[in-house]
């Protein structure tokens, strides 16, 4: 039941199979394909400095231009091949996207390698987020982005936490969550105190400092979770909710929860376990957990089960409901979470579709429909195996794959619309900016 970051990171960047099933019958039905745009196609410039291979969500700025990071290229790296990693910015002029690379990882050892997930802005503009590698114990980092004050588009980087000290957490693969009062939270896949990994807290403290309050360590107890992935969401109340990869103790190891964490006055916070999830039915979650307005929870899992196809499911109070995919062609593995609009549920899944190259897929009701199929375009120039949730604005949704793209392996960061527009909701995008990307999305159908 140990942890490997090796196996984390493998089965992510080399998209091994082993997905789910559940025991809810669903009809599966590819309509008319939604029409895709390649905003940007990453691996463009010599030896991949312009970034290779995306895993993490983008997040859009007031302005309406475009943020993420890639888990590889980059001009720096003393100990990978390709580069370390970058941030970066797509910003649209004239209806074409241009890239910015914000920041290369590895210029040094303790800078931070391999961003995993994207990043979240702060009121000031400042990005922050999170690498699986680097820093001062070589086990992971949270950083933060800058820009310049003189706004001549240099950004400055600065290591809030290096992980890895002595009953720490280690390999932190999760986007990071800001709460009311201006302290971060996220997970850690292993260490703490028994070696299961963290759900952590930083507060900003006098002189710029950051100080780190580990509010739950997972283990030793199997059935309460292990090696959580995913980011944490709040409810309205303070409570964190989660997801972890492993755990459950359904024979074996385990194969994940889905965890409440309740504020104490003093630490740990009490962990209230919502669901385990079984073999028979699907798990090993690595999704974030979304509400809806009604205050259900939904996500999704990357394994096991009967047809091996994968699903979504929702918790409701005192309820567990599950929604399957039938199998290849369609929908398989899904590693992100779900975007919610309205009663529809859009997300990706790392293979399966018409091509076994990923898919976007929507559920409404308990009928889910495939959206788009990757690498339908010669070469796989719109991109394949898409790992990271989606994001929306207006009526179209926007995401990254982690290869494919005009240059091959490097992957794209794509828009999606519809025949039938979704009203997903999700980007602080305003002003005229924003008002060009809609009419970008607009004219791509």
């Amino acid at each position: 039941m140990g942890f490997s970051p090796c196996r984390t990171t493998c089965h992510r960047i080399y998209l091994a199979l082993g997905v789910f099933v559940i025991t809810l019958g669903v009809a599966s039905r590819a309509l008319g394909q939604a029409q895709e745009k390649v905003l940007y196609s990453f691996c463009s410039a010599a030896n991949c400095t312009d970034g290779l291979a995306p895993h993490g969500k983008l997040v859009f700025d007031k302005a309406g231009n475009l943020y993420g990071t890639t888990a590889g290229g980059g001009s720096n790296c003393q100990n990978g091949v390709g580069g370390c990693g970058i941030v970066f910015e797509l910003s649209l002029s004239d209806g074409s996207w241009a890239e910015s690379v914000l920041y290369s990882f590895g210029a040094n050892s303790s800078d931070g390698a391999f961003p995993e997930a994207g990043p979240t802005f702060d009121n000031a503009g400042n990005l922050y987020g999170t690498t699986q590698g680097g820093g001062a114990y070589g086990l992971g980092t949270v950083f933060e982005l800058s820009p310049s004050p003189r706004k001549d588009g240099s950004w400055t980087e600065t290591v809030l936490w290096s992980f890895g000290a002595p009953g720490d957490g280690k390999v932190p693969l999760s986007h990071l969550v800001f709460d009311t009062s201006g302290k971060l939270y996220g997970t850690a896949a292993g260490g703490g105190t028994y070696g299961g990994g963290i759900v952590f807290q930083l507060v900003p403290t006098s002189g710029g400092q950051w100080s780190e309050n580990i509010i739950f360590s997972f283990g030793p107890d199997p059935y309460n979770g292990y090696e959580p992935e995913a980011a944490v969401t709040f409810d309205k109340s303070g409570n964190l909710y989660g997801t972890t990869y492993e755990g459950g103790f359904d024979g074996g190891s385990g194969v994940g929860v889905a965890y409440k964490l309740s504020p104490n006055s003093q630490l740990p916070w009490t962990e209230t376990v919502l669901v385990r999830f079984t073999r028979a039915k699907g798990g090993n979650p690595l999704s974030a957990l979304s509400f809806d307005k009604l205050g259900n929870l939904y996500g999704t899992l990357s394994s096991w089960g009967f047809n091996g196809a994968g699903g979504v499911f929702k918790l409701s109070p005192g309820h567990e409901n599950t929604i399957t995919f039938p199998g290849a062609p369609y929908p398989a593995s899904p590693l992100a979470g779900a975007l919610i609009d309205g009663n529809t549920l859009y997300g990706t899944t790392t293979v399966g579709g018409s091509q076994n190259s990923g898919t976007i897929f929507k559920v409404q009701g308990k009928t889910d429909t495939v959206v788009y199929s990757f690498c339908s375009q010669t070469g796989c120039t719109d991109g394949k195996f898409p790992a990271a949730a989606l994001i929306g604005l207006g009526k179209s949704l926007f995401g990254t794959t982690t290869n494919g793209g005009a240059n091959g392996i490097g992957g794209v960061v794509f828009q999606i619309s519809e025949t039938a527009p979704s009203r997903a909701k999700t980007s602080s995008a305003k002003g005229t900016h924003a008002a060009k990307v809609r009419q970008a999305a607009s004219s791509s159908r």
